[in-house]
C-alpha cells in the first residue's frame, strides 16, 4: 500500500482512527515512557544529570545486591507476600460478591458494599477521619 492510498483510507475511516487514539496515547503514555526509568538501574543516576547524563554501571547494583546478607531474606519475603496477594486478592473479592449477592437486606448489601469499596476510592487519611467517633 502506497502513501497516496494510506492517506485515503485514513480520511475514509477518521472516526476509526479517532476512536484508536485515546487507548494509543493511554499506553504510549503510561506503558512505554516509563519504560526510561529502567535505566537508572544500570547507571549511578544523579538527578540533576538525568537519565542520559549520568554515569553507566552496568549489571554493578544487581551484583552488590546479590551479594548482600539481605538478599536471602528479601526475596523469600517477596515471593511470599506476591503469592499472598494472589491468594486474597483474586478469589476473596468473587467470593464476597457472590455471598454479597444472596443478602436479602438491600440496606445491609449497599452498608458491607461501601465499606469493602471506600479504601480503594477514598484516601486512607480521609477516611479515618470520616470514621472518627472521638469527637
Amino acid at each position: 500500500m502506497n502513501k497516496k492510498k494510506l492517506s485515503v483510507q485514513m480520511r475514509r475511516h477518521w472516526q476509526l482512527y479517532l476512536l484508536i487514539a485515546p487507548a494509543f496515547f493511554y499506553i504510549a503514555i503510561f506503558h512505554y515512557i516509563p519504560i526510561y526509568g529502567l535505566l537508572g538501574a544500570f547507571e549511578n543516576f544523579k538527578p540533576y544529570k538525568g537519565y542520559f547524563g549520568s554515569d553507566w554501571v552496568g549489571l554493578q547494583h544487581f551484583k552488590k545486591f546479590f551479594n548482600t546478607n539481605a538478599f536471602a531474606t528479601v526475596v523469600p519475603n517477596t515471593i511470599k507476600l506476591s503469592l499472598y496477594g494472589l491468594i486474597a486478592g483474586f478469589p476473596l473479592p468473587i467470593v464476597l460478591a457472590i455471598c454479597l449477592n444472596y443478602i436479602p437486606s438491600l440496606r445491609f448489601k449497599k452498608l458491607v458494599q461501601n465499606i469493602t469499596y471506600a479504601p480503594h476510592f477514598i484516601s486512607l487519611v480521609v477516611l479515618v477521619s470520616i470514621c472518627d467517633l472521638t469527637e
